[in-house]
């Protein structure tokens, strides 16, 4: 049995499409647990948030959490630039994605 006959099988999936890159918008979410301290008095922490379209999620005295929706190289991209200042921590999420065929959905 293929991947598409098991998903085929689970009782939620009504309709499964293979869809090209192209028809596919994808991002991956991240979270960069950072120290507050550090947001605070570096301002080249801001400057990597707004350069990169993330923003501050969570601000708590210990540490804050940026959030990024992105693809995986601006992921790790702001991983690497973060990583200088001292990453508490870093969740990934697989992609999210959504088709861009503008065919509406089968609502039955």
């Amino acid at each position: 049995m293929d991947i598409i006959e098991d998903l085929k099988s689970i009782r939620l999936v009504k309709k499964i499409s293979i869809l090209s890159d192209e028809e596919v918008f994808k991002k991956k979410v991240a979270l960069y647990k950072i120290s507050t301290e550090v947001l605070l008095t570096d301002p080249i922490i801001n400057d990597l948030i707004i350069e990169n379209q993330a923003i501050i999620s969570e601000i708590r005295p210990e540490f804050s959490i940026i959030l990024l929706t992105a693809s995986e190289v601006k992921v790790d991209k702001l991983y690497d630039a973060l990583q200088p200042y001292g990453i508490i921590e870093l969740s990934k999420s697989g992609y999210a994605a959504i088709s861009l065929i503008t065919k509406a959905c089968d609502k039955k």
